[in-house]
């Protein structure tokens, strides 16, 4: 099975990973070409829908391609701005034509005390965090942030 990543940078000269920028709109068509499969992951706090629609409007509608879109538990009930992107990004995707799937996983919980502390709670306790949990969830990160944008299956 073959893949491609796409990203805003391949500074290892990788020859499966193609550059490009959602938010500008460039090269995308090029590293859409061709696949049967395409997982976005990809995410902008303040311009997700922007981003996921310069990729829908990039995909053939006449291609056999299956969109996976990776959403957030909740976007349809916690009114953050956020979560409102991810939204319009899953209503985007909905209305493309596109045949997709939607995967609403959940957050990383250190995003919990991040969110709280925006917040004036008094006494509020101190996060208790596992510094395992933290690394693995940092190392998954480090792995997924890039779109993997698509497989061709042979």
């Amino acid at each position: 099975m073959q893949y491609t990543i796409a990203s805003r940078q391949n500074r290892a000269g990788k020859q499966n990973v193609v550059v490009i920028d959602l938010l500008e709109n460039k090269g995308i068509k090029e590293a859409v070409s061709g696949k049967e499969i395409i997982f976005h992951l990809a995410t902008d706090l303040k311009r997700d829908t922007e981003a996921t629609q310069n990729l829908l409007g990039a995909i053939d509608p006449n291609s056999k391609v299956h969109l996976i879109y990776i959403s957030v538990v909740g976007t349809d009930k916690v009114p953050f701005a956020y979560y409102r992107q991810k939204l319009g990004s899953e209503e985007a995707v909905k209305r493309s034509g596109i045949p997709y799937t939607i995967l609403r996983a959940t957050q990383f919980h250190e995003f919990i005390d991040q969110i709280l502390s925006t917040f004036k709670i008094p006494d509020r306790p101190a996060p208790q965090k596992d510094p395992a949990a933290t690394d693995r969830n940092s190392n998954c990160r480090r792995k997924t942030l890039p779109v993997i944008l698509g497989w061709r299956v042979q």
